[in-house]
């Protein structure tokens, strides 16, 4: 199969079998529906192998709508598509014990096909194509659950989604002025050409800030743990290990493409990484709810990915175990995550919900959860064998250079372990909840598998890393271990654990979310900022604009009637395009002014429009 039939098919593929899931569905037939989209997914995992062939090369597939679409396969992206067929595998087999849920399944499949193609992307209009898609998908996602709680959540995912869109669409048409092309390969040659001035930096920085947001870096985060908490957990582990990946994808294109080398950014980008990796751990100790826990979580391994990014750019030439480092923590951190996420989702089938204090004791007698949610845990803070200490102790070795970044990674992973330690107490070891049902043997095959692949990637990682690097611009890499981050962060958990003890523990016997309200970024300045400030602004400036016209013409007549004002002047005509209720004719409104003011706008719209796309 040709790479342009290969690539259009992984796709499209997951496109079609969703509409088809979703009409099985609805006539009843829920074990089909099952079935085409557990096959459709394995379909993707054999295209992901036959990919692998094509690997360095590029194809173009010429006018989807007015727009070329690039593609490109590197060894970095297929295993970014193969790391989003394993989390669509697990969450499919997950629910597959589930009724009702033909909806879900047909935009989880879209979902896929959208990921598949934006990591495949090879321009950033190709990219921007299926993000925008992508996101639109996933906000039917987040509104599954049809409740309050999920409407407020979508409400955030889509408004962060359209807003990052539109700061990236601005960046891409800047930067297309800048270097007339949008493709990667042709912005590496001509970037280093190019003056870095004002407009250069605003276009990268634009195009930064808008897959920051998508991939919850601090301060663009405020929408991800509402999403996730509110979504059903099947669908948070995808979008958290796969969906938020499409951000890193992307601003890894950008410090590689745009700003190699860049000291300037990369110290920018070093900053919002040691930010959020401190954010996302301060957020799991307060949280009160599962899955808003593992969401934060994520945030912080979000930041220890972009940790290595920052590094590799500041580095430049010398920064090849920085950038092996982020690739192995993207790694362990998708799959420890999404291992994570399907704790919740067992957890959640069983009591409802992932409160805490509805989970309490939900974890007695499952070995399999527990197991998995061990490994998990043992992932996500470096703990040797698995699959995050190779990236962490890379990147707390690279961290050396700032030690005020290599302390923010220590801090957050102290603050990561003590969140889990309080998961992990109150699902397994809390006395006082009532033990639910087992697990079915699906879901216990399910947890295992997940939790062998993180132990499989901590033992491989390294190789598949050094395939992954001239991606980066870099040949294979060797990395200093250190043992040093598991001490401390051992120790920063006591010491926080002392200090913070009684946020962890009941109030009045029940856990409570002890972050103030007055706190909330979302809440107290982003839709304030958004909603009033930014409207108010736009429009003060449209009265404004639209009133200058007004006080000239005034200004005009009084310099002109000045010391004249017993010279007769014919009155205006008030009833200027004005025309009376009553008024009847045989063509109706259309020989009113208005009409064809109207009509004339209409024309010239299209006429812009047709232009736009032609271009």
């Amino acid at each position: 199969m040709k790479m342009s039939s290969l690539i259009l098919v992984s796709v499209l593929l997951p496109v079609a079998a969703g509409f088809l899931t979703w009409l099985v569905g609805r006539k009843g037939k829920n074990g089909a529906a099952k079935y085409i989209s557990l096959i459709t997914v394995a379909l993707e995992y054999v295209f992901t192998f036959m990919l692998m062939r094509y690997i360095g090369k590029n194809v173009t597939i010429p006018a989807v709508f007015t727009v070329d679409l690039h593609f490109q396969v590197t060894a970095f992206q297929l295993t970014l598509v193969g790391l989003a067929c394993f989390a669509w595998l697990m969450s499919t087999l997950m629910c597959l014990k589930t009724d009702d849920q033909a909806r879900f399944r047909m935009f989880s499949l879209m979902s896929l096909g959208m990921t598949v193609g934006a990591f495949l992307a090879a321009d950033f209009v190709t990219l921007v194509v299926f993000f925008v898609i992508m996101s639109i998908v996933n906000w039917f996602v987040v509104l599954h659950n049809g409740d309050e709680k999920a409407y407020n959540a979508g409400n955030s995912y889509i408004g962060s989604a359209i807003i990052s869109t539109m700061l990236t669409m601005m960046g891409m048409f800047m930067m297309h002025h800048i270097g007339e092309s949008l493709s990667f390969k042709t912005i590496a040659e001509v970037i280093p050409e190019v003056e870095k001035n004002a407009t250069f930096y605003t276009a990268g920085i634009l195009i930064t800030i808008g897959y920051l947001t998508n991939a919850s870096v601090f301060p663009f985060h405020t929408w991800q743990s509402k999403t996730y908490g509110a979504a059903p957990a099947v669908g948070s582990a995808f979008m958290s290990s796969a969906v938020s990946r499409v951000g890193v994808f992307a601003v890894c294109v950008v410090s590689t493409v745009i700003f190699a080398g860049d000291a300037t950014f990369g110290m920018i980008l070093l900053v919002l990484a040691c930010l959020t990796m401190l954010a996302g751990g301060v957020f799991a100790i307060f949280a009160s709810n599962m899955k808003r826990m593992i969401a934060n979580v994520a945030m912080a391994q979000s930041g220890m990915i972009f940790l290595g990014v920052a590094l590799s750019v500041i580095f430049g030439a010398d920064g090849a175990s920085a950038a092996k480092g982020a690739v192995m923590q993207t790694v362990s951190a998708s799959l420890s995550v999404l291992c994570l996420y399907l704790c919740a989702a067992a957890v959640e089938c069983k009591c409802g919900c992932t409160c805490l204090n509805s989970v309490k004791g939900a974890g007695k007698g499952k070995i399999a959860l527990m197991v998995a949610f061990i490994v998990a845990s043992f992932g996500v803070v470096g703990i040797p064998v698995f699959g995050g200490f190779a990236g962490i102790s890379a990147l707390y070795v690279s961290a050396g250079a700032y030690l005020w970044a290599q302390y923010a990674l220590v801090v957050s992973l102290g603050l990561v372990l003590l969140a889990l330690a309080k998961l992990f107490a109150v699902v397994f070891l809390d006395k006082t909840g009532e033990e639910s049902g087992k697990l079915c043997t699906l879901s216990n095959v399910v947890l295992i598998v997940s939790a062998v692949g993180i132990v499989y990637a901590g033992l491989t990682v390294g190789k598949l890393a050094d395939i992954c690097l001239p991606f980066f611009g870099f040949e294979s890499a060797e990395y200093e271990v250190s043992y040093m981050f598991i001490i401390k962060e051992i120790a920063i958990a006591a010491v926080c654990y002392c200090l913070f003890g009684r946020m962890l523990h009941k109030k009045e016997g029940k856990y409570v979310n002890a972050w103030p309200e007055g706190l909330d970024l979302e809440e107290k300045f982003y839709r304030p900022l958004f909603m009033t400030v930014l409207p108010y602004i736009g429009g003060f400036c449209a009265r404004l604009a639209g009133s200058v016209f007004d006080w000239i013409v005034s200004g005009c007549d009084m310099i002109i009637k000045r010391g004249n004002e017993n010279i007769a002047a014919k009155n205006e005509d008030d009833k200027f395009a004005v025309y009376p209720k009553d008024m009847e004719t045989s063509r109706g409104t259309a020989s009113t002014l208005a009409y064809g003011l109207a009509l004339a706008g209409m024309v010239l719209v299209a006429t812009f429009a047709w232009v736009l796309l032609r271009l």
